[in-house]
């Protein structure tokens, strides 16, 4: 829990899978919903479409993270390179 509290470990993509497969079945449930309404193209388009498309979405949200995770560790790796480095005086 403690790690959680000081942010060493984050949540965003554990709560980004359970987005995923919450959409995922929203996505299902309304494509076959167009299929068996009348509308069977639309649905069987947003059947192969759809769960690409959140696919790609989350892709994207967890792919913010990891940037953000490696610039942190850059910039970490930086302060330590100029705080080991000998002052010219």
């Amino acid at each position: 829990m403690g790690e959680y509290l000081s942010f060493d470990k984050l949540i965003t993509p554990t709560l980004v899978k359970i987005l995923f497969w919450l959409l995922l079945a929203i996505v299902v449930l309304v494509a076959l919903g167009d299929m068996f309404s009348g509308y069977f193209w639309r649905g069987l388009a947003i059947l192969v479409l759809g769960p690409l498309g959140v696919r790609v979405y989350c892709e994207v949200i967890i792919v913010i993270f990891q940037i953000n995770n490696l610039l942190t560790e850059i910039r970490d790796d930086q302060r330590a390179q100029r705080a080991a480095a000998p002052t010219a005086s």
